[in-house]
């Protein structure tokens, strides 16, 4: 592995309840994964928003990702919501990533997309397929959707690693100001709907249809946050920053950080966004948002 260069890097330390600034050099070998942080969605009324982006706007090819911990799973007839950018009471649908139990008791993985911002389609892969679909309770499973937009688009949605399929074609997704969110949605009235009882992490947005291979080799690794074509990237270290050049910050409503974390292998990761995970998973939470904004500042120096 090729080594990194040292770089001076400004880190918040807690001292006795009070924020220090310091500097200190980093080099050597590449850090390692921190591990160790996600965030808790309460089943009731936790969202995480960010508003409407070019970058966050997908009108072509793309992929998402995320690591799930169900902490409950969804009665019949109900659904959580992973990943959205749809904003139902308006008519400004764009994308929907859902977690569901059909009627009839049937777990399934639903990708949605609407052209028009109103009508929309479906693609599903259920138990009735596979038993991959079920992603029981409180265990922690990789899973992603991806759209290739082949007029019409065809969708494939995936659980630890495996291409479940994914049947009905589904239209290119809708540009419009909906914001994004993770966890459930929120209406023009503010109201959260669809909302998940679940952990989540490393939940990550791409514009580009990852292939079969990418989604099942980089599961397991942290991200440099400088690939190609990665649109968001939230790595939940005691903040609710995006950690890719975009920037897309969310914003935090009855959401909670868990030390619980799915099993990542520890992969190198850049300079700054190791320390910057490393540092604000060991802080207390009623500091960490103090830290994340001097975090912000020095990134913004030292790009």
């Amino acid at each position: 592995m090729n080594s990194l260069r040292p770089r001076h890097l400004l880190s918040a330390l807690a001292a006795g309840g009070t924020l220090v600034a310091a500097f200190f050099v980093l080099s050597g070998s590449p850090v390692l994964s921190s591990g160790g942080a996600s965030v808790e969605f309460n089943g009731a009324n936790s969202i995480l928003v960010a508003p409407s982006t070019p970058s966050l706007t997908l009108t072509s090819d793309f992929t998402l990702e995320a690591w799930v911990k169900i902490l409950q799973e969804p009665a019949p007839n109900q659904s959580y919501v992973l990943v959205s950018k749809w904003e139902p009471t308006q008519n400004k649908r764009s994308y929907l990533w859902l977690y569901q139990t059909t009627a009839s008791g049937v777990k399934q993985l639903t990708l949605c997309t609407s052209q028009a911002g109103s009508s929309f389609v479906c693609a599903a892969v259920n138990t009735g397929f596979t038993p991959l679909a079920d992603l029981g309770e409180n265990e922690w499973h990789h899973v992603a959707a991806r759209f290739t937009d082949t007029s019409p688009g065809q969708a494939a949605l995936f659980v630890d690693g495996q291409n479940l399929g994914g049947g009905t074609t589904l239209p290119v997704p809708a540009a419009n100001d909906s914001p994004f969110t993770i966890g459930a949605v929120r209406t023009a009235g503010g109201n959260v709907v669809l909302p998940c009882s679940c952990r989540m992490d490393e939940v990550r947005v791409w514009n580009v249809a990852r292939t079969d291979d990418q989604i099942a080799s980089g599961r397991f690794h942290e991200l440099t946050s400088q690939e190609p074509n990665l649109a968001g990237y939230w790595s939940f270290a005691k903040n609710f920053l995006d950690v890719s050049p975009n920037r897309n910050d969310l914003v935090s409503q009855n959401v909670v950080f868990s030390l619980d974390s799915p099993p990542l292998a520890g992969a190198p990761v850049s300079t700054f966004a190791s320390v910057e995970r490393s540092l604000l998973a060991t802080l207390p939470a009623n500091i960490s948002s103090a830290t994340s904004w001097l975090m912000q500042v020095v990134r913004g120096f030292l790009r």
